[in-house]
């Protein structure tokens, strides 16, 4: 990993930082319905409101997700010395080059809100193959969509693209401080929705 991540490849240039996202954003589509599963079967011994138990397996991916980046960020982000000294994170950002384990992280960031923004998306609309049109799909409204879709929309496009900028213009110290107080109201949120 440490030559995977070293100061040659920060930051990662788009032709392999697109499949790296792709290939984690993949795992955490993967871990989201696991834990789901998980959750869901626990939350069904105690109700049988289906959309209460998918919330509940829903809530508990986002805890373990925002819990651990969280943990992460108390670990290695606070012991950084920009963490204090407010000053530095604004400095030298050309010549700073992320540790491994930092560069790791904000990468796998970009992932897990990339996987969301799929999901928003896939949970959202429904493709329908129709004849009416040649067979052209069709793209409607899902039954569960969320109420607060635009919102949310707009808060994962945002996100990923702020992501993406600072990676690549090297504001990545800004960036995982605003990632870290991100994650640690996330956790107070998922723990909430449970």
């Amino acid at each position: 990993m440490e030559a995977f991540l070293s100061a040659a490849t920060y930051p990662l240039p788009l032709p392999l930082l697109i499949p790296v996202l792709l290939a984690n954003a993949t795992f955490f589509h993967s871990l989201r319905h696991a834990v789901s599963a998980v959750g869901s079967s626990f939350a069904r011994r105690h109700s049988s409101d289906s959309a209460k138990v998918a919330k509940f397996g829903e809530s508990t991916f986002k805890l373990l997700c925002h819990g651990g980046f969280s943990l992460f960020g108390l670990k290695q982000i606070t012991t950084q010395p920009w963490w204090a000294e407010t000053r530095l994170l604004w400095t030298a950002q050309d010549a700073w080059v992320p540790p491994p384990l930092l560069h790791m992280y904000y990468l796998c960031q970009m992932a897990y809100n990339l996987e969301a923004f799929f999901y928003l998306l896939s949970h959202s609309f429904s493709l329908e193959l129709s004849s009416l049109f040649y067979g052209l799909p069709r793209v409607t409204k899902s039954d569960a969509r969320r109420g607060d879709f635009l919102e949310m929309m707009i808060h994962h496009v945002t996100t990923d693209l702020l992501l993406v900028l600072s990676y690549r213009h090297h504001f990545v110290r800004v960036g995982m401080v605003i990632l870290y107080i991100h994650d640690l109201s996330d956790v107070r949120n998922s723990l909430n929705e449970i």
